[in-house]
């Protein structure tokens, strides 16, 4: 079987080449709209009826027949066959469409083709984040669990897969697992985000698969947020990823990505984190170790301004620096917290109403990526989602920040219509997150608090919690009632004092110089009035007349 990235008009002559003689011509399609909507085309084209010649299959919906030749399927479609049939031997030539939209299941199928392909070595899989990374490991466990190893994989030493997660918040024991060689007869498949390409170093990998994104935060200003987004990475990390094959041998590098992809989405090398993040724990650090001047703060990759007049604003809303710029005794605690400032003020503020037993576990609950997963399978996706009603019931069933607190005490027990929007001015429309118990319930609700923004095909809040207005009114002033700038205006008062001696050394020279030049300026004004002019005037003549009489008598005195 042959397999090929190809434009969806390139199958019926495919057809007409011979290649349906041996099997069906498959062509994915990324979405079943794409696939049911080219299907028609092509039948048209081919001038016969839809699920005779060419035909289609999306969930829930097979239009095909034994007489077939090209079948039109989404990727989750030719996941199935491939899980019935490995080999795929009903089809003749895989036409992998859209393939620039890059699905898990082309990253999954990608990574299984691989293992069946290629000889002996270990497999390094680039992916987002927690959520993909879990997925992807259920697709191809399942995909792994029905491959024949003594027909379908080329390399007959091979007896099995191993395959292992790698992301951020998973415990030092869990990811110290990558590192371990797998037992004779084993592939590992190493799935990760982008720590296994700057951070981690995993011997025996001779192959890559690099989807071409990664989930990176950003801060808005606008929105005084950090929003944590998927973005192409760039060529440096590109290669840096590649760079992971073969480090002992010999290796290759599958990107999932076109090379327009590559020149026109990808820059040429990563934005430095100052840059593009929330700078509030690095103002109130360089503040509390007196550096007050942090806007001309001689940066190793100078930030924007806006960025760092938003974190002064972020700390004057946190009580850590007074209107003035100082440090506030709460701004000289917060600094001591390996926390984000927001956190840190809330848990110093719970300590002082005696609460903090309460708040602690919540902060902890917030400092990981997602407490949460949700499974592959339909089926234990409603089981999933059920728990998680029940674990948001006995909190209530209104406050995701309580359900993280009930999750907690479990596991310490155990030992193991109405839209919303952002207060920036412009009223950016903000959803609830499908993981929260406030899911769909906008409508019942006025005012929420929420823990951090992901921004999809939507902006989502996630961990909700529903408050009255009258807890936060006092708060709302600080939000607009004040200039930014003026939280700077310490650094230009605290200025260092060779440079404010150089500044006085230079406007005394400046007086100097004016005062030189206002007295020349009345020197001349006084020679150019009327009275001025006659007697400079009278003066010349009275000069001429000597010089004349003096020419006479001196001809006189000759003759």
């Amino acid at each position: 079987m042959s397999r090929f990235p190809a434009v969806a008009g390139r199958a019926p002559r495919r057809q007409e080449e011979g290649f349906s003689q041996h099997g069906m011509i498959g062509v994915t399609q990324p979405r079943k709209v794409a696939a049911i909507s080219v299907a028609q085309r092509v039948a048209e084209e081919m001038k016969c009826t839809l699920g005779s010649k060419v035909g289609y299959q999306v969930r829930f919906d097979d239009c095909s027949s034994k007489e077939t030749a090209i079948k039109y399927m989404t990727d989750g479609c030719l996941l199935k066959h491939i899980l019935g049939d490995p080999n795929l031997s009903k089809f003749s030539v895989i036409i992998l469409d859209e393939a620039h939209e890059r699905t898990l299941t082309t990253i999954v199928k990608v990574t299984m083709d691989i293992h069946l392909n290629e000889m002996a070595g270990d497999i390094l899989v680039f992916l987002t984040g927690q959520f993909e990374i879990e997925k992807s490991c259920e697709l191809l466990f399942q995909m792994a669990e029905s491959v024949d190893y003594d027909y379908d994989v080329q390399d007959t030493t091979l007896d099995g897969l191993l395959i292992l997660p790698c992301y951020g918040s998973m415990t030092t024991d869990q990811q110290r697992r990558i590192f371990l060689p797998p037992p004779p007869g084993i592939r590992k498949c190493v799935i990760s985000t982008n720590i296994s390409a700057t951070s981690l170093t995993i011997d025996g990998i001779r192959y890559v698969v690099d989807g071409g994104f990664v989930k990176q935060l950003n801060h808005n200003p606008r929105l005084g947020l950090d929003i944590l987004e998927v973005v192409p990475i760039s060529k440096s990390e590109a290669l840096q990823r590649s760079g992971r094959a073969g480090r002992t041998s010999s290796g290759k590098c599958f990107r999932i990505y076109s090379k327009d992809f590559w020149n026109q989405c990808m820059p040429d090398h990563v934005i430095p984190e100052i840059k593009r993040t929330s700078l509030t724990s690095v103002v109130l650090t360089l503040k509390c170790l007196a550096i007050h001047d942090v806007i001309r703060f001689p940066y190793l990759d100078p930030p924007n301004e806006r960025l760092i007049l938003e974190a002064l604003k972020q700390l004057y809303q946190c009580d850590a620096i007074d209107r003035s710029g100082h440090v506030t005794r709460l701004g000289l605690s917060m600094v001591e917290f390996p926390l984000p400032p927001h956190l840190t003020c809330a848990v110093i503020k719970a300590a002082s109403l005696d609460c903090e037993d309460l708040l602690l576990p919540i902060a902890a609950m917030l400092s990981v990526e997602n407490v949460f997963i949700r499974p592959v399978d339909p089926e234990y996706q409603k089981e999933a989602e059920q728990r998680h009603r029940e674990l948001a019931a006995k909190a209530g069933g209104f406050n995701d920040f309580a359900t993280l607190a009930v999750i907690f005490e479990q596991c310490k027990s155990r030992s193991v219509g109405r839209t919303f929007c952002t207060m920036d001015g412009r009223g950016s429309p903000v959803h609830i997150h499908p993981s929260s118990a406030l899911h769909e319930q906008e409508t019942k609700l006025e005012w929420i608090i929420f823990h951090e923004v992901l921004v999809t095909t939507k902006v989502y809040a996630r961990i909700v919690c529903p408050i009255r207005y009258e807890w936060v009114r006092d708060l709302l002033p600080k939000l607009h009632e004040f200039n930014a700038h003026d939280l700077s205006s310490v650094a230009r008062r605290e200025v260092r004092e060779d440079a404010r001696r150089r500044w006085t050394n230079k406007e005394n020279v400046k007086h100097r110089k004016d005062g030189i030049s206002k007295e020349v300026l009345k020197k001349m004004q006084r020679r150019n009035d009327d009275k001025s002019i006659s007697d400079a005037r009278a003066r010349f003549l009275e000069r001429k007349q000597q010089r004349s009489q003096d020419h006479g008598d001196t001809l006189k005195e000759t003759g």
